[in-house]
């Protein structure tokens, strides 16, 4: 490993104007520090600070020395973060950062799929927001990240589904229609009545918040929702009490659904319409280390998607969600 003493010692000589003051700069006595040179410049046959000069500077072979030594700095350092990503991610914990409608959906399905891989694995699941595991992911303080795509160049986004939306209508609404699960999709008729519908939203951030204001600006629709839910269960529940319609991501609503024995329609929105991407997010750093537990992920993931929409699809007639 390399020398860090001299590696200091000859930085902080570059930057001063003599051993004396750069000896007060690094808190060691004048004596030592010359006495340490000297003995450095003996074992490389070479003199590494040139004395004659006022103020003292670097010979050619001290700059040398510290060019080498900085670039020896840069790959130890390296060496000892991808140790402590190794020892951290195999051998004690993996942490995965959830987007909060995800949390209570899928982390059974996460656990399930991780420890096959590492049994003896301690994992810990955080529900957070795009904005916040996007810094997390920079610090380190989490893993990987499971929910909208993050937009940023040290980062690895790995896609594994577009999801689009729909809308949940209770048996209260004008818009229930009877004897039917799963309704098909009029842009005219729907746009039109949502504005004398009550709606539903979930003041955390939203996957699909983005896409759905989007939607509806470009289709001049003045939302105004009626009650703002902690989370997306709730937002459902409450649709499902008769409180209002909600727009829900077609991936994680069938859950709760499935729960409620009351009627509703859903009506599943097209993907060319409101849509965003599902991904998993992971310090460029870390990928490598990762491979296996993102594939692990993605296909647990993809299972969970594709048991929603085979749910929607055996509801009704209608399939093409």
């Amino acid at each position: 490993m390399m020398d860090e003493n001299l590696f200091k010692f000859l930085k902080a000589i570059n930057n001063c104007n003599s051993i004396s003051e750069a000896a007060k700069f690094l808190f060691v006595s004048q004596p030592y520090l010359s006495r340490f040179l000297k003995e450095k410049e003996k074992q490389l046959g070479i003199e590494l600070v040139d004395r004659k000069q006022k103020p003292i500077v670097l010979t050619p072979a001290g700059k040398l020395v510290v060019k080498r030594l900085s670039q020896e700095n840069v790959i130890h350092q390296k060496l000892q973060h991808e140790l402590r990503i190794l020892k951290h991610s195999y051998f004690q914990s993996l942490n995965i950062g959830l987007n909060r409608d995800l949390g209570t959906n899928i982390s059974s399905d996460l656990i399930k799929s991780i420890k096959k891989i590492h049994p003896n694995l301690r994992i810990s699941i955080t529900s957070i927001e795009t904005e916040v595991a996007e810094k997390k992911l920079l610090s380190e303080e989490i893993d990987l990240y499971l929910g909208k795509e993050i937009f940023n160049s040290d980062l690895y986004s790995k896609m594994i589904d577009k999801i689009g939306v729909s809308l949940i209508v209770p048996s209260s609404s004008i818009l229930f229609e009877k004897n039917c699960r799963v309704v098909k999709w009029n842009e005219t008729k729907f746009l039109k009545s949502l504005k004398k519908e009550k709606l539903i939203c979930q003041n955390s951030e939203r996957l699909y918040s983005t896409a759905v204001n989007n939607y509806f600006y470009n289709n001049n629709i003045d939302i105004n929702y009626d009650i703002s839910a902690p989370d997306s269960t709730t937002m459902i529940q409450l649709c499902l009490m008769g409180f209002g319609i909600c727009i829900a991501p077609n991936f994680f609503k069938v859950d709760v659904l499935q729960e409620n024995k009351v009627e509703y329609n859903v009506v599943p929105i097209p993907t060319k319409d409101i849509s965003f991407n599902l991904c998993i997010s992971v310090n460029k750093s870390k990928y490598n280390l990762l491979k296996k537990d993102i594939e692990s992920i993605k296909d647990a993931t993809l299972k969970k998607i594709i048991n929603n929409k085979k749910y929607l699809k055996n509801s009704t007639n209608f399939s093409s969600i």
